[in-house]
């Protein structure tokens, strides 16, 4: 992708990588949060692992689609 935007697409998957741990971490830091993250790196790991699931799956849809 070109860096050529400055607001990204909605369902860019960069974006739930990158934004739902610092919304946690605030959540938390001002005691909002129902259900705190014990362990920010797991969590981060997860979100990871869930976006890449969540692209092969749509890859995979998209290609049998096109047939």
């Amino acid at each position: 992708m070109t860096a050529d935007y400055l607001i990204p697409a909605p369902f860019d998957p960069r974006l739930i990588v990158a934004v739902a741990p610092v919304v946690a971490e605030a959540a938390m830091a001002t005691n909002v949060a129902s259900r705190p993250i014990a362990d920010m790196r797991r969590y981060k790991d997860r979100l990871r692992m869930l976006v890449q699931r969540t692209g092969s799956i749509n890859a995979t849809v998209l290609h049998t689609s096109q047939e």
